[in-house]
């Protein structure tokens, strides 16, 4: 193989780089509806045009997709389903979403047209480029607002930022933009052309979406939390270096530190800033669980519609409950008064206590033989609710689950929480997700108090059942290796409250027995990818490599162009099929033939980009490769994008 990269390989530097709509200009028509007045913006993710309605006879924005995109029938179909979902929400404070268009030419989404500029761009008009709270302030009421309307239709906006939030000129009103549809486009693309999807922009993206979970309405609370940091102290909370690592490991600084590094001193309200490292809290369960209870914690009071609606332990309608799969309803408790339940149990008992005495008596006088209350005793008995014991708590749940796993412990697997309950809760058919990594023995731990005859089911990525079982310790077959998800059936939902915990019991499975040699076997591009990708996420963490080049180790010396932009972090790994180590990695500057912007080193490196342009990765094979049936693959990954 040569330098020259398949062109699945190539890697993209910019998505602006990729082709768009070709042709359009102002007064074409489109759809047979839509008039094109002017361009509103261009780039990779398509063109938004300003179009005239002909139907409706109103402005409107006209989102066109790139040509990759709207050929393609997988990324067609996500993008109509997330219209589907954009057009449920119905707020004034959220861009509306009209409806989908695609003809033999191109295919669009039509879109509320907001006269107003986005507040990235409002910011860098401010004195020092940062927003005070005061002025923040109503249109931080308005997003949350807009966001929690959002979460309850089961809509996630996934890429929250300064650059989606829009300011209507006339009005000052806020409105939230592209929820969900900009970042389906981005991952469309990015899925054709690379091989994977992105999951939000890195600066405001939370650790779930870093390690690439599935999306979640607590990752926007993140977002938000990112987006206010940025607005207020002038740059995100984590901007330079390795992001995804500070971004799953790292505490943000305080907001004052980072205007500091500017020169600026702008005091933030003690319980914004507060409420804002709340919500960057990297464990989702530890950031607030609402916009309303951002809301809140901002000092706002609720909007009268929505105190009514109740939010917390304390609503009287039911409130929200978020786990790393979905979101839940629980019930809340009758409406009845306390008083009135009290008085109400009391009377109940009361009543039961002198029925039970009465029957007793009754029961002593009468003949043995004949029973002619039974069945309607038991009917009663029946009809009794289950309730679970009084005694029952989160910490005999967790020592419960402790207790079933401690043979596992004693023989060297590592114990890993997976749920715990904080609170008593009916127990609905939730799902937890957790994966598997090659060449590890996994069982999951399942301990419940105060809930009877519970099952448990373990399913791949797939869907298929890989185990099903009420015991307490649940072993996943030894070669399975992947995502699953955990899905906890209780019998009776409706009757069965109390608390639960899950763990994950792990450990490094012993080798297999070496086979006997059958010489050097021919490698293969899968294999060596996969290698250089588990090289990858050893020694940087990150997963998300791309390859860029596939070689066969027998022929020497080979390079690929690779084009960066200024200022990004750029990690490259190697990987052999069959393993093998000595392969050297050298970069070169753009146009140079002799000035390295990366020495040579083995199996792995990393390097900043000093400047724009197209990057030359060098590969050598050491001697021993020589005639081998061996394949060589480079991945590369960058922080800041290609």
């Amino acid at each position: 193989m040569t330098g020259d990269t398949p062109p699945s390989h190539r890697l993209i530097s910019n998505l602006d780089d990729l082709p768009t709509i070709v042709g359009l200009q102002s007064k074409d028509l489109v759809f047979d509806r839509f008039k094109l007045e002017r361009c509103l913006g261009r780039g990779g993710m398509g063109e938004v045009w300003l179009a005239y309605d002909q139907s409706l006879e109103e402005k409107v924005a006209l989102k066109l997709l790139p040509r990759l995109v709207q050929h393609d029938a997988h990324s067609v179909e996500q993008l109509k389903n997330e219209t589907k979902r954009g057009r449920q929400l119905s707020h004034e404070h959220i861009v509306r979403v009209f409806d989908y268009y695609q003809d033999s030419q191109n295919a669009a989404i039509a879109m509320e047209y907001v006269n107003g500029e986005d507040l990235r761009t409002l910011q860098a008009r401010e004195i020092n480029q940062v927003f005070s709270a005061d002025k923040l302030r109503p249109w931080v009421q308005q997003l949350l607002a807009g966001l929690d309307c959002a979460h309850r239709s089961g809509v996630v906006h996934r890429d929250l930022k300064p650059a989606n939030l829009l300011i209507v000129n006339t009005s000052q009103v806020l409105k939230v933009a592209d929820f969900g549809i900009a970042r389906t486009i981005e991952d469309s693309i990015k899925l054709l052309t690379l091989g994977v999807t992105s999951r939000g922009t890195p600066c405001y993206m939370s650790p779930e979406q870093a390690m690439g979970h599935r999306p979640h309405p607590l990752d926007d609370i993140y977002s938000l939390g990112a987006t206010l940091y940025h607005l207020l102290a002038g740059l995100p909370p984590f901007h330079t270096g390795d992001m995804t690592t500070q971004i799953m490991h790292k505490t943000p600084p305080p907001l004052a530190e980072t205007q500091a590094e500017r020169g600026i001193n702008q005091p933030v309200p003690p319980e914004w800033e507060k409420t804002i490292l709340a919500c960057l809290e990297k464990k989702r369960a530890n950031r607030p669980q609402s916009a309303m209870e951002v809301l809140q914690h901002l000092g706002f009071s609720l909007p009268a519609s929505e105190a009514a609606k109740g939010h917390g332990p304390s609503g009287k309608q039911g409130f929200r409950v978020f786990t790393d799969a979905k979101m839940h309803t629980v019930p809340a408790v009758s409406a009845t008064k306390p008083q009135e339940k009290s008085w109400l149990r009391n009377t109940g008992l009361v009543s039961i206590s002198i029925f039970l005495v009465l029957l007793a008596s009754w029961w002593g006088m009468w003949p043995r033989a004949v029973d002619p209350l039974g069945k309607e005793i038991e009917a009663a008995k029946q009809a009794l609710p289950v309730l679970p014991p009084p005694e029952a708590s989160a910490a005999n749940a967790r020592a419960m689950a402790t207790s079933a796993g401690a043979k596992l412990h004693a023989e060297g697997y590592s114990m890993v929480p997976l749920y715990l309950s904080s609170q008593r809760e009916e127990l609905p058919s939730d799902v937890l997700e957790f994966e598997v990594s090659l060449g590890m023995d996994v069982s999951i731990i399942a301990a419940y108090d105060g809930i009877d005859n519970v099952t448990c089911e373990v399913r791949d990525s797939t869907g298929q059942v890989l185990v099903k079982s009420s015991d307490p310790v649940i072993p996943l077959p030894p070669t399975y290796s992947g995502a699953c998800e955990v899905k906890i059936i209780p019998s009776d939902p409706v009757r069965s409250t109390g608390y639960y915990c899950l763990q994950v019991a792990a450990r490094q499975n012993s080798p297999p027995a070496p086979a006997a040699d059958p010489g050097p076997p021919a490698g293969t591009e899968e294999e060596a990818i996969a290698s250089a990708r588990q090289i990858a996420a050893r020694q940087f963490g990150i997963r998300q490599m791309q390859p860029v080049l596939t070689m066969d180790a027998s022929s020497g010396r080979d390079s690929v162009l690779v084009p960066l932009n200024t200022g990004s972090n750029v990690f490259i790994a190697v990987g052999c099929s069959p393993p093998a180590k000595g392969i050297l990695i050298r970069v070169l500057s753009p146009n140079s033939e002799t000035s390295e912007a990366c020495p040579p080193r083995e199996g792995f490196a990393s390097f900043a980009a000093v400047r724009t342009g197209s990057y030359r990765v060098e590969i050598t094979p050491p001697p021993s490769l020589k005639g081998s049936k061996a394949v060589i693959a480079v991945v590369v990954g960058s922080q800041s994008g290609f």
